[in-house]
């Protein structure tokens, strides 16, 4: 393994029991990804866009933190997006990246709404699946404390499936218990730089125990991502490679 390894990009697999899952949704596969930090056209980048296109899952979630700056949207955000083609869409949500005002939300929505790549803030869209809905429920940036748990959720309640996307796991005791069959986060960057058997040097959340992979908070599966771009006084990855994952699901 490289010492720094931040341009190798990593696949991870896995498969989220679910109590009564729908035999219709056994097929399902959702692609989650998060903290692009866009900031330029990198091989990096490609092999994201190249990775959804061979993997082809059903839908595709990304947890914040897209953008690095204005003039990155149009230049390196936008196209590489568009390039994230699936059948039931792409989802994403608000990160602390997304609130540090580099560009206004209300803009960011709005070239995001003409791809289309809703950004969800506090609300949820709900799309039909073999007969079965599935609601996605994005809640804005939580680390910033501008998510509201109870308004992200409000009407997914007869959903067979429902996902939720947050930027930080630190949201998670705010879902958990309200029938969430599965938490999507990001923004710890799996630590970014590590040092083995060292605690990560880089880490910006409330509950160190979740710095990246799959976690239970009470009956709801979390999985944070290790996400794709690097910040900081140092934005390089330490033993930490950047991370892609796809997600199916199992009854319980």
């Amino acid at each position: 393994m490289p010492l720094f390894d931040g341009n190798r990009l990593s696949t991870t697999r896995l498969t989220i029991p679910v109590p009564g899952l729908p035999e219709a949704l056994r097929s399902l596969v959702i692609c989650h990804i998060s903290d692009l930090h866009v900031n330029c056209a990198s091989p990096l980048l490609e092999s994201v866009a190249e990775s959804v296109h061979a993997e082809s899952p059903h839908a595709v979630c990304i947890t914040g933190d897209i953008v690095w700056r204005q003039s990155d949207i149009e230049r390196n955000v936008i196209p590489l997006l568009t390039r994230l083609k699936s059948p039931l869409g792409v989802y994403t949500v608000p990160g602390n990246w997304e609130h540090r005002g580099c560009v206004p939300l209300w803009e960011l929505r709005r070239r995001l709404s003409g791809i289309p790549v809703p950004l969800l803030m506090n609300e949820n869209i709900i799309v039909e699946f073999q007969g079965e809905r599935i609601a996605f429920i994005g809640l804005d940036d939580p680390s910033t404390l501008h998510h509201d748990a109870e308004m992200a959720i409000a009407g997914t309640e007869e959903a067979s499936l429902r996902i939720a996307l947050a930027h930080s796991p630190d949201a998670a005791e705010d879902l958990a218990g309200r029938g969430i069959h599965l938490m999507l986060a990001g923004h710890t960057h799996g630590g970014q730089l590590l040092l083995p058997p060292l605690p990560p040097f880089w880490l910006k959340i409330f509950n160190k125990s979740a710095v990246a992979g799959l976690h239970w908070v009470g009956s709801m599966p979390m999985f944070v991502t290790r996400g794709i771009g690097a910040v900081g006084p140092l934005p390089r990855r330490l033993f930490c490679p950047p991370e892609i994952a796809y997600i199916s699901f199992k009854p319980a």
